[in-house]
């Protein structure tokens, strides 16, 4: 089921990304994130804040983020469209609550849509549930 929502989700954003060809500037610029974020044990009751640092390297141009689609309805999206500055940082964040059929370790996948080329980026984290 997971699989299938993730593909639906993906197909959503690549042809999301296809309407915003026309924004996109071909922007010079490169968006840096750590891969991965492992935020570790956790309990299925919780509700998990997760952060990524986001760096623009661009020494002139803005990176614009159109849209934010996740893989499942286990996340809630704090912002869904955000600009980085150049040589600017910016958190990211979003609340990630698992879902109760979830089990042992799992990898969430949050894609942005921008104005680079390509222009959908993916971030993931991962986290290994307890059983309660």
């Amino acid at each position: 089921m997971t699989s299938k929502v993730l593909y639906v989700n993906l197909i959503v954003l690549f042809f999301s990304a296809c309407t915003y060809q026309e924004k996109q500037n071909n922007v010079n610029a490169h968006l840096y994130s750590k891969d991965t974020i492992n935020i570790g044990k956790i309990s299925r009751n919780d509700l998990i804040p997760v952060s990524f640092k986001l760096l623009n390297s661009s020494n002139s141009e803005n990176i614009k983020i159109y849209k934010v689609s996740s893989e499942c309805g286990c996340l809630i999206l704090k912002d869904s469209t955000f600009i980085i500055k150049p040589k600017s940082e910016r958190i990211f964040s979003v609340i990630y609550k698992p879902n109760i059929k979830e089990k042992g370790t799992v990898v969430k996948t949050i894609g942005l849509l921008s104005n680079l080329s390509p222009p959908i980026i993916f971030l993931y984290f991962k986290a290994e549930l307890e059983n309660d």
